[in-house]
């Protein structure tokens, strides 16, 4: 139990220390990761970065509007498969740049390395082997939400009870 604010006889219900000030932004952030396989290099990881950017729409025509993402290593023990790169996504806005636009802007991203790993930049002369070998799962061990997303908030504060497993 904490102590009792002190009281002033001039304002009795104005505490003296203790105050507190409460606020929230306008919009929910979300938070999206994007866990590379050890398949993918640095410099790799760092263009899938800025394919995702928000920043990036405007001055180079791709990324998700309120996106701001980050390359981070992801270390892990030689036998878990070493070390990898992760695409850490905040969403800043998830109405204007979903979950959703994040994934497909990832398989666009795909689908760019695919046709530059085949030799390929307009999609002539790639073999169904090249293609299926340089699939999603060849680029993307996981990709995830983390936290808790606007949607859940929401449902909660409408008053409907959550699964500890609910993530939609």
């Amino acid at each position: 139990k904490g102590a009792s604010p002190k009281e002033t006889s001039a304002s009795p219900n104005v505490a003296l220390k203790g105050d507190t000030t409460i606020g929230a932004p306008v919009n929910f952030a979300e938070n999206f990761n994007i866990r590379l396989t050890s398949k993918v290099n640095f410099d790799q990881a760092k263009t899938l970065t800025q394919f995702l950017r928000g920043r990036n729409i405007e001055t180079r025509g791709y990324g998700v509007a309120g996106v701001e993402a980050l390359t981070l290593p992801y270390a892990r023990g030689p036998s878990e498969g070493g070390k990898v790169y992760e695409v850490a996504c905040n969403l800043l806005d998830p109405k204007e740049g979903s979950v959703a636009m994040v994934r497909a802007q990832l398989e666009e991203w795909i689908e760019r390395q695919r046709l530059e790993l085949s030799g390929s930049h307009d999609g002539s002369g790639v073999t169904d082997d090249e293609a299926c070998k340089f699939n999603y799962e060849y680029f993307v061990e996981d990709a995830y939400p983390v936290g808790t997303t606007e949607e859940q908030c929401i449902r909660v504060l409408s008053g409907e009870r959550l699964d500890e497993d609910d993530s939609s």
